[in-house]
């Protein structure tokens, strides 16, 4: 099991080298991540967020984000780390979150929240996001 200190390296090691997980969302975007041990009904074990700053950059910061996140991101500390572990680019990032999403296994759990009305979200490029990752549960 993973420390805190260990799962926040691997999140800053990933996360905000991977811009486009926020491609064709507008500047501001904001993400908040719960980690949580064993499953996500557990308590949370690290929370960061991540912010989109331009096309080329997002900014990762440990604690809860600092207004009304656009989604809440729940992932067990296994799933998070299996997706950073297992994901060098994007594409295979949203390939296997779709799968975990699909088949959860114990302790490798992920789930969402979408913290905005739908309407404001699409205005703000989730509606083309959703689609280029197949996330159609979205749209």
């Amino acid at each position: 099991m993973p420390s805190v200190e260990e799962l926040l390296e691997k999140a800053k090691s990933f996360y905000p080298k991977h811009p486009d997980l926020m491609k064709y969302l507008e500047t501001g975007a904001l993400w908040e991540y719960r980690i949580r041990p064993f499953t996500l009904d557990s308590g949370d074990k690290l929370v960061f967020h991540l912010t989109k700053l331009s096309e080329k950059e997002i900014r990762f910061e440990q604690g809860p984000a600092p207004e009304k996140p656009d989604l809440i991101l729940y992932f067990t500390e296994n799933a998070m780390v299996k997706l950073v572990d297992e994901s060098n680019d994007v594409d295979t990032y949203y390939e296997n979150y779709r799968e975990i999403l699909k088949n959860p296994d114990v302790g490798v759990e992920l789930d969402y929240k979408i913290n905005k009305p739908r309407l404001k979200l699409f205005r703000m490029g989730y509606k083309e996001w959703a689609n280029t990752y197949k996330f159609q549960a979205w749209t």
